[in-house]
């Protein structure tokens, strides 16, 4: 098995990196927020950043992180064997070659490794048919690796933060919300924006003063309904409630694509992938489809746990 090499930040940066330099490296190198790359740095265990890979490129992500300034080493998944050094070149005299060899001389290794690879390249043998391995093979290793090479299934913040949405089943959010005349919902908007503002920068966060409006106004409608039906049933009442609800609707809509975007970004999510909050469904079903999210993904990881157990 050709592609089973995986690339993996050991949680240490280079001893002559500046953090705050790495943190802008990794930013433009993933494609992401500063505050993103500071969360992987400041992991406390290992992380996969890609995983099924030839030799050849693993090194070839090993030497663009490492520029970057993380620690990378690349593992044999088939052996679960401590990290590999660069292998040495198939003419050359079989000898010894120690786990960790000095820096310059890993780098003149890879570089070794790189050009012969380049070389060999138009003559190699012809392509068997289009498979997972032959789509490795034909990525282009010069490119930057995008945010998307973190394994979702290794990312304990992202589990955390689904563990920390999850709070009820759809259905019943549905009904405490028509029982309570929509106040359950504004106190669940709450309690949502408070998780999702622990996993963002201050600049970033939702503001309290937002979701703390939607959830006065939610009592405010209650009271004017309460009102309107027990005592004062007149035209002024029923207006003025007509106007609360309406503005309540429209707080409730925007909330629920701020916490599209915040989620999308959170979770790294690709469109159309499972982990994206999708805009069609998010304006009609608002924190009903954003609660129905975050349930479907976390079931689906804990399905995907269980078969890897």
């Amino acid at each position: 098995m050709e592609d089973s090499y995986s690339v993996v930040f050991t949680c240490e940066i280079q001893p002559d990196a500046e953090t705050s330099e790495v943190i802008k490296n990794i930013a433009n190198l993933f494609k992401t927020t500063e505050e993103k790359a500071k969360a992987l740095l400041s992991s406390r265990k290992q992380r996969v950043l890609k995983k099924n890979l030839s030799y050849d490129m693993a090194l070839q992500y090993k030497k663009k992180l490492t520029e970057a300034g993380l620690q990378i080493e690349i593992r044999d998944e088939t052996l679960k064997s401590p990290p590999l050094s660069p292998k040495p070149d198939s003419h050359q005299k079989k000898t010894a070659t120690p786990l960790h060899p000095p820096a310059a001389a890993s780098a003149q290794m890879e570089k070794n490794v790189t050009q012969s690879s380049r070389a060999s390249g138009k003559n190699s043998s012809p392509t068997p048919p289009d498979t997972d391995s032959n789509k490795t093979e034909n990525q282009n290793v010069y490119a930057p690796p995008q945010a998307n090479l973190i394994d979702k299934n290794l990312n304990s913040e992202t589990d955390s933060l689904l563990h920390d949405l999850k709070y009820r089943s759809t259905w019943s959010l549905l009904l405490l919300t028509v029982v309570t005349l929509g106040v359950y919902s504004a106190h669940y908007v709450r309690r949502q924006s408070m998780v999702i503002n622990t996993y963002l920068g201050e600049d970033e966060q939702i503001s309290p003063v937002f979701y703390n409006i939607i959830l006065v106004s939610s009592y405010i409608l209650l009271i004017l309904i309460l009102l309107y039906v027990s005592v004062l049933q007149n035209d002024s009442l029923d207006l003025a409630s007509d106007i609360c609800s309406r503005g309540s609707n429209i707080l409730l809509l925007i909330w629920a694509f701020m916490a599209r975007k915040k989620m999308n970004s959170l979770l790294s999510a690709v469109k159309g992938g499972d982990y994206w909050f999708h805009g069609f469904w998010t304006f009609f079903f608002q924190h009903l489809y954003f609660n129905y999210k975050i349930n479907k993904i976390t079931a689906s990881q804990n399905s995907s746990s269980q078969e890897s157990i």
